[in-house]
């Protein structure tokens, strides 16, 4: 986060109100809290099903919490269940990563913006970054949040530094970038990313694991899960080749996940195979209970929710070492790390794995969830986040432009 002193800071050492000039900062602070209540966001979001509609579900539920006016920009065909769910305003544009409809998604946005006349707007990926900042007005403070930044990709040289140039034009027209682990952030400052940097890790709600179970797990071998779609980066081919040679210990993988957009890495199965499909926010506590770890062999990660999913449930896990993942274990400790360039790494890995030792590492990755990744971490530094841009607002507001003359909501 950024090194300057939050409001809070400021009324703990501020003098009593009795004093010369307390009750000035009182009255202050009190209006900068009735302000901030006030607040009118605007979440941006393509929001295909996984870690980001998890993260901006959470996030709009705590600003509803703190009495903020919240609306929603998605496309309503890739909305997951429980952002359509949720009793906000909502707004529909044609997400698109095709030229020209890009900039026709731009324009979309630009103007459903103009229409709602927002305190703030908070981005939450690529695309949405780029459909908001490339026309951007400056009426409302930009929150941006790249969820996984494009050029830390597995991809060639010159597509990362062709994202990071566009990236790099972008990110001066944002107030405050906002990186979702430390990985994240040092990337943004290599490829010389402009404004205000700062790192706010991933946090998760404690289990909702109900006792129920989700498969029937193996007593004759170790059971390994992997959760996530079937794509590329995720890497779900180099565990399932490294789960059908390894032969000591037994294993029996799990996997939850489904293709997206389309697009997808064909699974070659064996034997020690079992898919169980797409699993709801409902369920997957309870299917992550009845493993004795969770496998995340992902090529790339911009930080990997599903980890911190792993260790609120008393799970370790088993991690590439890309991207941020290794930020969230200690070797050993609550979990393993191995070297995804190496053809044989994983099924080493795996080949090192006792269920006893997965029972110890797993109560170390629970401590270490309650240590470093609760939700109520994260939005409580989103929140002083909001608080800091919510100072340098204007005085006086604009109200919404006939919004409804120019949109149509998906519901409100």
């Amino acid at each position: 986060m950024t090194g300057r002193a939050s409001s809070t800071d400021r009324r703990r050492v501020a003098p009593h109100p009795t004093t010369a000039g307390g009750g000035l900062l009182v009255r202050e602070n009190s209006n900068r809290r009735r302000m901030t209540r006030n607040l009118h966001i605007v979440h941006v979001t393509e929001s295909v099903r996984g870690g980001t509609s998890t993260y901006v579900e959470e996030l709009i539920k705590n600003n509803l919490e703190n009495g903020y006016r919240v609306s929603l920009l998605g496309d309503e065909r890739l909305l997951t269940a429980g952002l359509k769910d949720i009793g906000i305003a909502k707004y529909h544009y044609n997400a698109t990563r095709r030229l020209p409809g890009i900039f026709n998604a731009s324009r979309s946005v630009t103007k459903l913006l103009s229409a709602l006349a927002p305190d703030i707007v908070h981005l939450h990926g690529t695309f949405p970054g780029f459909y908001v900042r490339v026309l951007r007005s400056s009426s409302y403070k930009v929150v941006h949040c790249a969820h996984g930044w494009a050029f830390c990709q597995d991809v060639p040289w010159i597509k990362k530094a062709l994202y990071a140039g566009v990236e790099r034009l972008l990110s001066s027209k944002t107030d405050v970038t906002v990186n979702i682990s430390h990985f994240e952030g040092r990337a943004a400052m290599k490829w010389g990313l402009a404004g205000d940097q700062v790192v706010i890790r991933n946090g998760v709600a404690p289990s909702r694991a109900t006792g129920k179970h989700v498969i029937e797990p193996r007593t004759d071998r170790l059971n390994l899960g992997f959760i996530g779609r079937f794509d590329r980066q995720k890497g779900l081919e180099i565990l399932l080749d490294a789960t059908a040679k390894c032969q000591d210990p037994a294993v029996h993988l799990w996997v939850a996940g489904a293709c997206d957009r389309d697009r997808g890495v064909q699974p070659r199965v064996a034997d020690n195979v079992s898919f169980v499909g797409w699993l709801g926010a409902d369920r997957i506590d309870d299917f992550i209970s009845d493993l004795d770890a969770v496998v995340i062999p992902s090529r790339w990660e911009g930080f990997g929710l599903v980890g911190i999913e792993a260790m609120r449930n008393g799970k370790p896990l088993i991690v590439s070492d890309r991207g941020a993942l290794p930020e969230m274990l200690i070797h050993g400790f609550n979990g393993l790390v191995f070297n995804l360039d190496d053809p044989c790494g994983l099924r080493r890995a795996l080949q090192c794995c006792d269920r006893n030792e997965l029972r110890k590492m797993g109560a170390n990755a629970l401590a270490v969830y309650h240590e470093a990744f609760r939700l109520e971490m994260m939005l409580g530094q989103i929140n002083a986040l909001y608080e800091r841009l919510a100072s340098t607002l204007a005085s006086t507001r604009r109200g919404p432009r006939g919004v409804e003359s120019l949109v149509e909501g998906i519901d409100s």
